[in-house]
């Protein structure tokens, strides 16, 4: 099961990355509230700012991985819980740029957080179920060797 687990937090870290990362891209064609003397213009595809995003999005995978360390994953319930607590606060500072009528891209490392948080968020309440259950195989073991 700890290398299932491990397996899991080694690759989807990196997959939901570029499936941002490819979100972001095409979120780079959707132009978002442009005034309307902005409209006779051509379209300039916004490389700086997909780019940005692509490394704002890549900084916060590589917290994750340093805090997660998924390469020697263990159920550290306090790793979880700092990576979870940092990535809800994330979520919401990224919950004010989700107001605004910004192109595309601009949206993706939102959503991007918001995922990772509701994958953290699972990890954290596994461990969580992980931790009782072997407290009460302790606490039977125990009883059952004091009878």
């Amino acid at each position: 099961m700890k290398a299932f687990f491990g397996f899991v937090v080694r690759w989807a870290i990196p997959a939901l990355w570029l499936l941002a990362v490819a979100r972001a891209v095409m979120g780079g064609f959707e132009r978002g509230f442009e005034p309307v003397e902005n409209a006779a213009k051509p379209f300039v595809y916004p490389w700086t700012g997909v780019l940005l995003v692509c490394l704002w999005m890549a900084l916060e995978s590589a917290i994750l991985y340093i805090i997660l360390q998924p390469q020697k994953f263990t159920w550290s319930l306090p790793r979880i819980t700092s990576a979870l607590v940092i990535f809800i606060i994330l979520s919401y500072v990224h919950s004010f740029i989700m107001a605004t009528d910004q192109a595309g891209y601009f949206y993706v490392p939102a959503a991007f957080t918001f995922v990772i948080t509701a994958f953290l968020l699972v990890l954290f309440l596994i461990g969580v179920a992980r931790a009782l259950i072997q407290r009460v195989i302790d606490l039977r073991s125990k009883r059952e060797k004091a009878a």
